[in-house]
C-alpha cells in the first residue's frame, strides 16, 4: 500500500512539473518515479554542447577490484575541478562546477582523499546513485538537451536516454531528479554502440555531427526534431569503438568571429614530430608504462621512421610518403611499422574528409566561420586488423587520445599522451587559442578503449535557460 501511495504522489509531482510550464501534455510516469515523455510529444530539441555552461561534471568510481580501480583518476579530476573553480572565483565568475561521482559512498571517501574530507567541488554521495555493475563510460548513456514540448511555452531540460544496455542503463532516470527535474526520453532505438553519447556531438552553431554507424531510428529522430539541415554523418567505421569523439572535437573562442574552432587528431603531425626527434625524447616517458604494448609499438615505429627518413619525407615539399621498393632496396610490405605508416596516412585522409564536411556545414549556416581555425594535435592510431594500408580497420589511439578531451568553457581536461613532445605541442597549440589545458593521466580508461571524454559527462544549461542541480 505504501508503494502505491508513493507512486501516486510521484505521478502528481510529474503532473505539477508539467503544469508549472503551462504544458498541455502530462508526462508519463514509470515504476521508479521518473517523468518520462513520449517522443511524439516533442516539438523540437536543442542539443547542448561546449558553448553551454556546465553545472556538473559526472564521473564513475571504480573500486571493486584493487587491480582495476580509478581512484587516482577521480582524485586528480577533483583537483582539476577545484583549480578551475578557484580561477573562476578569482575572476568573479559565479558558474562553479560540481563533480558528481556515481558509486561514491561515505565509506569510500577516505580511500580517495586520505584526510576523509570531501573536496568542496564534489557532490555529497547518495545511495540511489550506486550501480551494481562497473560500467564507467559516463558519456555513452545520455545526451543533455533543451526540449520544446508540443503545446507548451516554457522549455525544459531533457535527458536523452541512448538506450545503452549496460550496467548504467538506469542512470538517466536516476539523474533526472538531480539535474533540474529533467524529463527523460527514450526513443527505443536499438541502443548499440553507434547510438551512444560519444557519437553525438554538437558545434557552437548547433550542427550535430555523428557517425555513419548511428542507427536509422536515431538519425530519423534527430531530423524530425530540428536537425534535418544541420547534421553531418562522419566516417567512423574504421575505428574500434567508432565514435566521432575519437577523432574530432570543438573548442569555444569567445572573441573570435566564429566563436569556435575545430580540433582534429593529426597522425601526420605526430609522424613529423617523431622524424625530428631521437631516443632522447623518451626520457620523460613514465617508467611504469614502458612495459605496455603502446610503448613498444611507439618506439619500434619511431625507429622505423628514422631508419627510412629519406624515403618517407620529401625535404623540399615536406610531403610524407610510403617507402617504395627499388633494385637495391626491397621493402617488406608486411612489416608492422610499414603497415602502421601506411595506415596513419590513410587515417589522416579520413579525418581530413570528416573535418572538411563539418567545416562546410558550419560555414553554410554561419558565414562568419569562413576562416574557422583548425587545431591539429599529434595522435597515432593502432589499427591491428588487415594488411591493406588503404583500409585501416579496428583502430584506436595508440597513446591516450588527447582529442578525447572534456571541454568546460575554455578549460580543457585532456588525456595526458605520456610522450612529452606530443604533450608540449598540444599545450602550446591550445594556449595560442586562449584555452587552458589541464592534463590528466587516464591509462586505466585508455586500456579499455576510451579516454577522458568517454569517462565523463556534463549537465549543461543554455545561455537563456538557467538549469540547476540538487
Amino acid at each position: 500500500m505504501n508503494i502505491i501511495k508513493e507512486n501516486i504522489f510521484l505521478i502528481f509531482i510529474c503532473i505539477l512539473i508539467s503544469l508549472s510550464s503551462n504544458t498541455l501534455v502530462i508526462a508519463g510516469k514509470d515504476n521508479d518515479g521518473n517523468c518520462n515523455i513520449d517522443p511524439n510529444n516533442i516539438e523540437n530539441i536543442f542539443l547542448l554542447g561546449h558553448n553551454n555552461p556546465a553545472k556538473e561534471l559526472l564521473a564513475f568510481l571504480l573500486d571493486s577490484d584493487l587491480n582495476f580501480n580509478n581512484i587516482n583518476f577521480i582524485k586528480s579530476l577533483s583537483e582539476i575541478i577545484d583549480e578551475i573553480n578557484l580561477s573562476k572565483n578569482k575572476n568573479n565568475l559565479k558558474d562553479e562546477i560540481k563533480l558528481r561521482i556515481v558509486n561514491l559512498a561515505s565509506s569510500k571517501i577516505s580511500k580517495i582523499w586520505p584526510d576523509g574530507k570531501l573536496p568542496q567541488s564534489v557532490c555529497l554521495p547518495t545511495d540511489d546513485l550506486k550501480m551494481i555493475d562497473d560500467d564507467p563510460w559516463m558519456r555513452d548513456f545520455c545526451k543533455i538537451a533543451i526540449v520544446k514540448i508540443k503545446g507548451e511555452n516554457k522549455e525544459k531540460t531533457l535527458i536523452i536516454d541512448t538506450n545503452r544496455d549496460k550496467g548504467i542503463s538506469i542512470l538517466a532516470k536516476k539523474l533526472s531528479k538531480y539535474w533540474d527535474n529533467s524529463f527523460v526520453v527514450n526513443i527505443q532505438n536499438p541502443g548499440y554502440g553507434g547510438d551512444h553519447g560519444g557519437n553525438i556531438e554538437v558545434t557552437a552553431n548547433n550542427i550535430l555531427y555523428t557517425g555513419e554507424n548511428s542507427s536509422s531510428e536515431l538519425i530519423k529522430f534527430w531530423k524530425e526534431k530540428g536537425y534535418q539541415d544541420n547534421i553531418v554523418i562522419m566516417k567512423t567505421n574504421w575505428l574500434q569503438v567508432a565514435h566521432v569523439d575519437e577523432q574530432i572535437t570543438t573548442i569555444i573562442k569567445p572573441n573570435d568571429p566564429c566563436g569556435m574552432a575545430i580540433v582534429k587528431a593529426d597522425p601526420k603531425l605526430a609522424i613529423d614530430t617523431l622524424l625530428s626527434l631521437g631516443e632522447e625524447s623518451y626520457k620523460d616517458f613514465p617508467s611504469k608504462f614502458k612495459s605496455e604494448r603502446m610503448y613498444k609499438i611507439l618506439t619500434e615505429f619511431h625507429n622505423y621512421l628514422n631508419t627510412n627518413r629519406l624515403q618517407i619525407k620529401n625535404n623540399s615539399s615536406g610531403t610524407l610518403t610510403i617507402p617504395l621498393s627499388s633494385s637495391n632496396n626491397i621493402i617488406n610490405t608486411n612489416d608492422k611499422s610499414y603497415q602502421m605508416l601506411g595506415k596513419q596516412l590513410s587515417v589522416a585522409k579520413i579525418i581530413d574528409d570528416n573535418v572538411n564536411a563539418l567545416k562546410e556545414k558550419i560555414i553554410k549556416k554561419t558565414p562568419e566561420c569562413k576562416n574557422i581555425k583548425i587545431v591539429s594535435i599529434p595522435m597515432l592510431y593502432d589499427c591491428p586488423k588487415g594488411f591493406d594500408i588503404n583500409l585501416p580497420a579496428n583502430c584506436r589511439s595508440l597513446l591516450p587520445g588527447s582529442v578525447n578531451m572534456t571541454v568546460l568553457g575554455q578549460d580543457l581536461i585532456i588525456p595526458d599522451p605520456l610522450y612529452s613532445p606530443f604533450k608540449k605541442i598540444i599545450k602550446t597549440s591550445f594556449e595560442k587559442e586562449q584555452q587552458i589545458p589541464h592534463f590528466i593521466e587516464d591509462v586505466i580508461y585508455h586500456k579499455f578503449h576510451g579516454d577522458v571524454h568517454c569517462a565523463t559527462n556534463e549537465f549543461r544549461c543554455s545561455d537563456n535557460f538557467s538549469g540547476h542541480t540538487q
